[in-house]
């Protein structure tokens, strides 16, 4: 029987049904590996119940009630996909669960490199809320809604959220109404403190203002990089949150770009009484796309106070400018390269005409003009010459491919200078005589424009990393960014860096990292440094 919750690479299971690839995260509850199932010869994720909680009945039967209320569900592109669950004898009759393979960081993992901007948030939070809105028309709760409970993948090319966990996910018709049993202790509600509804953590009924409010909390830590009173123990978050003396949460003033429509959005679902909250899930899907449409428009307004509304000890406040409309960006970005495609076209059309006219005072009777084979030829050398725009300017946050990303000022261009050949006479020439020609050499054909040399090593690194961190691949992530001197700006190699070494509980290394200047490897480094300390207690 194998025991480590660790499992290497190519173990068997399920009869060999399953193979093992590698591990893509760990938990308090399971273990979470990329899987390939043999018979069907797709990727999965293998979610393993832990060997100690296998033990514990209650996490069996929570286990058991995620795959059986997910398990229930039709699909949905905004809900990661459950396939089966059962039992591996291999590892002693524990529990698990097979579901869809959804590459990308989680929500939590983009928050730690740095907020996000405005449009980008409110775009994720609103497939969240679209999910949300599904299960709440089909009476399930889901209760534990969190940036680390959704999966930033890619559909057709576009960037989407996808919610998973149901682990503590409540289904309506199947409970009996009241208040839950067992459960009469603050510290025993189902759920994340930080993230938890203040009735819910009274022991109310589950209902949909819960996740609700779960998910305004969830957008303030994306716009803001924490949730509010992080620094607190979660028993006191939730003390504060259910005291009726102090104000409800609120996100104005914590950072100055943002719309009034959003801060209003978010402080609508942050409200302490369900009454005076957003009411619904599909409510707070459609406010979010009005929100998107005026951010793309241009058409926002800021909170006219800077005042620090709302702010708690230990929260910060993020000062940003506000962005130019995206269609702004659109527009000067394609005038720029037109421009740009239209100066070297007519230096190459020069080049070639210049090139052309000197072949032929030269040529033998009889010769012919540059085939046009060959003019392709240059053009298409010139062309393989060109940057690509995604190498111009690359994108300083990987989690953010979706966002077009803004072109550098090109180069202004130098004109080629060409030395103008001396004019041959008007009018026919003479024949030349054959015998003891005298030798002429050889008419130097035009220089060609220096193809660019393949991608750097470099690039393929960078490329790389990306694609370890969006997969999960951790220790790869790590042995990739060792290579500094391949980013130019070294926060973007800090933020891939000290995300994997946190994912690899490698807590001494990423605490190092806390000499950084980027304020997310920073915060990231504490906690690890925090989590140090607990494991080095006695």
């Amino acid at each position: 029987m194998i025991g480590d919750d660790t499992l290497p690479e190519g173990t068997r299971l399920g009869g060999g049904r399953y193979e093992i690839i590698h591990r893509l995260g760990r938990g308090g509850v399971a273990t979470v590996y990329l899987a390939r199932h043999t018979e069907l010869s797709t990727r999965v994720a293998l979610k393993i119940l832990s060997e100690q909680r296998a033990q514990n009945l209650d996490a069996v039967m929570r286990f058991r009630n995620e795959v059986e209320l997910a398990a229930g569900l039709p699909p949905h592109p905004c809900i990661v996909r459950p396939f089966e669950m059962g039992t591996f004898d291999e590892l002693g009759g524990r529990p698990y669960m097979s579901m869809e393979y959804a590459p990308g960081p989680t929500l939590g993992d983009l928050v730690m490199a740095k907020p996000l901007d405005a449009a980008k948030a409110c775009r994720l939070v609103m497939d969240v809320a679209e999910a949300l809105s599904f299960l709440h028309s089909r009476g399930i709760i889901h209760r534990d809604v969190k940036p680390s409970n959704v999966i930033v993948t890619r559909d057709a090319g576009l960037q989407r959220a996808k919610l998973l966990d149901f682990g503590y996910a409540f289904d309506l018709a199947r409970h009996a109404t009241g208040p839950e049993d067992r459960l009469t202790q603050i510290d025993e509600r189902p759920g994340t403190k930080h993230y938890m509804a203040p009735e819910q953590a009274r022991g109310e009924l589950p209902a949909p203002s819960f996740d609700v409010y779960a998910l305004a909390i969830s957008l303030y830590e994306v716009l803001v990089g924490n949730p509010p009173y992080h620094t607190h123990s979660p028993r006191d978050v939730v003390l504060r949150k259910v005291d009726p003396a102090k104000p409800s949460f609120s996100i104005r003033g914590k950072r100055e770009d943002l719309p009034e429509s959003l801060c209003a959005l978010v402080d609508r679902g942050l409200e302490r009484e369900p009454e005076r909250r957003i009411a619904s899930a599909a409510e707070f899907r459609d406010e979010l796309r009005r929100v998107l449409a005026e951010l793309d428009e241009g058409h926002v307004s800021v909170p006219s106070s800077a005042a620090a509304i709302g702010v708690e000890p230990g929260d910060s406040i993020h000062l940003a400018t506000v962005p130019r409309p995206r269609s702004a960006r659109r527009r000067a970005s394609t005038l720029q390269w037109v421009g740009f495609g239209s100066a070297i076209l007519m230096v190459v059309a020069i080049f070639v005409m210049l090139a052309a006219r000197f072949v032929l005072r030269d040529s033998p009777p009889g010769a012919t003009e540059e085939s046009p084979s060959r003019q392709d030829a240059v053009m298409s050398e010139h062309s393989r010459g060109q940057p690509r725009k995604a190498e111009v300017a690359e994108s300083a946050d990987p989690a953010q491919a979706k966002d077009e990303p803004e072109p550098s000022e090109p180069a202004e261009l130098e004109p080629i200078k060409v030395a103008e050949p001396a004019p041959s006479p008007i009018g026919p020439k003479a024949p030349r005589k054959k015998a003891n020609p005298r030798p002429e050499p050889e008419p130097e054909p035009a220089p060609e424009p220096a193809e660019t040399p393949q991608p750097l090593p470099c690039t393929e690194v960078r490329a790389q990393a990306d694609d370890a961190s969006r997969d999960r691949k951790w220790a790869e992530v790590v042995r990739l960014t060792k290579r500094r001197e391949c980013w130019a700006n070294d926060k973007q190699r800090e933020a891939l860096r000290v995300q994997a070494l946190f994912r690899l509980e490698r807590y001494g290394q990423c605490a190092a990292m806390k000499t950084s200047t980027d304020p997310g490897v920073q915060r990231t480094a504490k906690m690890c440094e925090t989590r140090l300390a607990k494991e080095q207690d006695p």
